[in-house]
């Protein structure tokens, strides 16, 4: 299970990124983060034990989820439909899950288990370090984003033209 997080996006009118991605965190809401009390830190964040401890961190990536930067999406019920807003983890784990579906048809069969990949992958495949931001919300004090795997960010955003193409192809 890849538990994924939220991002700031602020992109120019040709869709080019204007800053760096910064941990969502306006109006909208924040996303969670933290360690688990009931998970054991999986092997793949071995790497990352000086954040998680002995216990599963999450997130493990972020994309975008800020109602600055929602999506339209056609949302029906009771036979009636309009277009609303998506924003927060909701649009940011099937954003995820796009990702992950366009590198198993790339490499022309499932992938399985995607974690340990972008915990081994890192910069080199795709991964953009997230430095800036925090989760905290009213009545919480939150996890701030950092240098690496944080507990606001996880490993961070990714770059979505190198992140397949890294998951398509075998160690």
């Amino acid at each position: 299970m890849t538990a994924v997080g939220g991002t700031r996006v602020t992109l120019d009118e040709a869709g080019h990124r204007r800053c760096a991605d910064t941990v969502w965190n306006d109006k909208g809401g924040a996303p969670g983060g933290g360690t688990s009390v009931l998970m054991r830190r999986p092997r793949y964040q071995d790497g990352v034990r000086e954040v998680t401890g002995a216990k599963r961190g999450v997130p493990d990536i972020s994309l975008s989820a800020s109602a600055a930067g929602s999506t339209m999406v056609w949302f029906t019920h009771a036979g009636r439909g309009a277009w609303v807003p998506m924003l927060g983890t909701s649009l940011a784990a099937p954003l995820f899950g796009g990702i992950v579906a366009l590198a198993a048809q790339r490499a022309g069969h499932g992938l399985g288990a995607v974690n340990p990949a972008l915990y081994r992958l890192g910069r080199d495949g795709g991964v953009r370090d997230i430095t800036t931001g925090d989760n905290a919300t009213e009545g919480t004090s939150g996890y701030r984003a950092g240098r690496g795997y944080d507990l606001a960010s996880g490993l961070g955003t990714v770059d979505a033209g190198k992140l397949v193409p890294a998951l398509a192809t075998p160690e």
